[in-house]
């Protein structure tokens, strides 16, 4: 496409960067807006839309989404999804999630008290589904081997489009802003150029952010529609501490469900190693692991179900394990699975508690230009690998 995402096609660098410039200026505007709505409001906001029932939730969702319905019709034809591509970059804006009581919650409370580049791993995620339909520009592109520049940047330049500075590798370890004009991180006493995104993917970016903030915003307005816009900010409704957000089934307890937490991530501030999180993820999967071992032995039809599938992918591989029979082999295939997810899930819960236990001990004395405390040291590291490994498994 010539027209996605934004006319890349035959644009220059420096038209792109004023449409990447003003949509994050748009960004911010809006960043900055919904922070000080939510600094005086959040509490009312709150308690307001856990009051109203599904019904009115929705109908606020549509004032501030008006073409909010035509998302949802989207089906798998690449063609529609390139008219009605909002389905792919927003996925997670739909009726069936917003219109119960606490995703809005979570998603006005993440996005207005947290800065937008905090969330440019999480929205780049869709740009890679936009990429998977075909939708994004073809090279060659006048701006095809540039950056724009997202992370490690002022507001004002936040939407730069530059070109990656040419330099001999070993250059890299004592990079600095100064010499060659690149936003840098430091890692182990050594700065290092922060990763940036393409203009076809920084600009998908940008798109995604700039509706959201705006949506957000408008939401705000409509839940606070008694107040005029110019008195929100009165001396009349001062600021107020942060609220506590509701609690849910979805944010309480060890036996958290895998699907309860997939449904709120899109909505919640990102995390990085959160041992916390991942602790309750690897309860739940023990525990899905045991429920299925107790549906095999208690169920009948239940074993019968997991036995034929099993059978199927024998046949489909063909290996029987030294198993005469397919059959035996499917049986012990089945079996040795359940029981091994049982193992692997119980000793990633045990391991990832006690690592939860040395971040809360060490977190004062973590430097990260230094090696970690043996003991944290010790027990991560082959955590980290085999976390690796069973990500490219």
């Amino acid at each position: 496409m010539d027209s996605y995402p934004f006319p890349l096609k035959n644009t220059p660098a420096d038209e792109v960067e004023i449409e990447s410039k003003r949509r994050g200026k748009s960004i911010y505007q809006n960043y900055e807006l919904l922070g000080r709505i939510l600094e005086r409001h959040e509490e009312t906001i709150q308690k307001r839309w856990l009051k109203k029932d599904r019904k009115q939730r929705i109908e606020v969702l549509l004032t501030a989404w008006p073409f909010y319905d035509l998302w949802r019709q989207v089906g798998t034809d690449p063609e529609v999804k390139v008219k009605q591509h909002s389905s792919i970059l927003w996925p997670y804006i739909n009726k069936e999630s917003l219109g119960k009581p606490t995703p809005f919650l979570l998603l006005v409370n993440s996005r207005g008290r947290h800065p937008p580049p905090l969330f440019l791993d999480t929205d780049a995620q869709y740009f890679n589904k936009v990429a998977l339909t075909e939708m994004v520009v073809e090279r060659p592109y006048p701006t095809e081997d540039m950056k724009l520049i997202l992370r490690g940047v002022s507001e004002d330049d936040y939407g730069t489009v530059k070109k990656f500075p040419e330099a001999a590798p070993e250059v890299w370890l004592h990079l600095s802003n100064k010499d060659y004009d690149w936003p840098t991180s430091t890692i182990y006493g050594k700065e290092w150029p922060m990763w940036q995104y393409s203009t076809a993917a920084g600009m998908v970016i940008l798109e995604i952010q700039e509706r959201l903030m705006d949506f957000l915003v408008k939401c705000c307005y409509r839940i606070l529609h008694e107040i005029e816009p110019n008195s929100l900010f009165s001396d009349t409704y001062p600021v107020q501490p942060e609220p506590t957000l509701p609690s849910t089934t979805q944010t309480e307890g060890l036996q958290t469900s895998l699907l309860e937490i997939t449904f709120e991530a899109p909505y919640r501030v990102p995390t990085r190693l959160n041992f916390a999180n991942l602790e309750k993820l690897f309860a739940a999967r023990a525990a899905a692991a045991e429920d299925h071992v107790w549906a095999m032995r208690e169920d009948p039809n239940y074993f019968a179900e997991q036995i034929s599938d099993m059978y199927d992918h024998v046949q489909l591989i063909g290996d029987t394990r030294e198993h005469k029979s397919k059959w035996g082999a499917a049986i012990g295939q089945a079996l040795a699975n359940a029981y091994t997810m049982i193992e692997v899930f119980t000793e990633a819960h045990r391991i990832t508690k006690r690592l939860c236990e040395l971040q809360e001990k060490y977190a004062s004395v973590i430097n990260p230009t230094e090696n970690l405390p043996d003991e944290y040291n010790d027990l991560f590291r082959p955590y980290y690998e085999g976390g690796c490994v069973s990500a490219e498994a």
